[in-house]
């Protein structure tokens, strides 16, 4: 029978268990090395991606904010009626002690809570006022003409043509109410203005 061999009693160590002081140093330890190792990560590789990203995100939004004010500057000029006739652009006087103040309101509506008699009635209020002004500019016309036809010796009975031809236009401006018919009605004008320039110009006119 086989004898076991037995280790020497002198050879034997007591286990000693890890003090809880050691225990959580080390846990600290461990803690401090992978948030130092977090930091380096996020410094150097992720901080650089966010700030390029970011960059990227300002350049496009100026780029489309340059666009649109582009856009918006070309489709304004095309509208005969302005954007705060129709009630987006609304500025409101509040007069107090210490002065007036002036604030203005963009509102922003839907397709179904807008007022279109609102709409309508200061459109009609524009267009009134396109009319007076293009009826102002008439009048100074004939004064002009008047003023220049007695400076220079001549009749009135060589414009009266040309103030018949105001008086349609003004009674068609203020019986206008198509666009197409207006649009119709200016151009033929237009021409019958060029007619009666033309014979002005080449003195069939005396």
């Amino acid at each position: 029978m086989n004898q076991v061999a037995w280790p020497d009693d002198a050879k034997i160590i007591a286990f000693k268990p890890p003090r809880v002081v050691d225990q959580i140093s080390s846990l600290c330890y461990n803690a401090g090395v992978l948030a130092s190792l977090l930091y380096l990560l996020t410094s150097t590789v992720v901080r650089p991606l966010l700030q390029r990203t970011y960059k990227q995100r300002m350049e496009l939004s100026y780029n489309t904010l340059l666009r649109l004010r582009k856009l918006v500057r070309n489709l304004s000029g095309r509208v005969k009626t302005p954007i705060s006739v129709i009630g987006f652009n609304e500025r409101s006087v509040q007069i107090r002690k210490e002065g007036t103040k002036y604030v203005d309101r963009c509102t922003q509506t839907s397709g179904d809570g807008m007022d279109y008699d609102y709409m309508r009635d200061k459109e009609n209020e524009s267009r009134n006022t396109t009319w007076m002004m293009i009826n102002n500019q008439l009048e100074r016309a004939t004064r002009n003409l008047i003023a220049f036809n007695y400076e220079n010796a001549v009749t009135l009975d060589s414009v009266d043509c040309f103030s018949l031809e105001s008086k349609k236009l003004n009674n068609m401006l203020n019986d206008d109410s198509d666009l197409l018919e207006f649009n119709r009605r200016c151009s033929e004008l237009s021409n019958k203005i060029l007619d009666l320039k033309g014979r002005f110009i080449k003195g069939f006119v005396h």
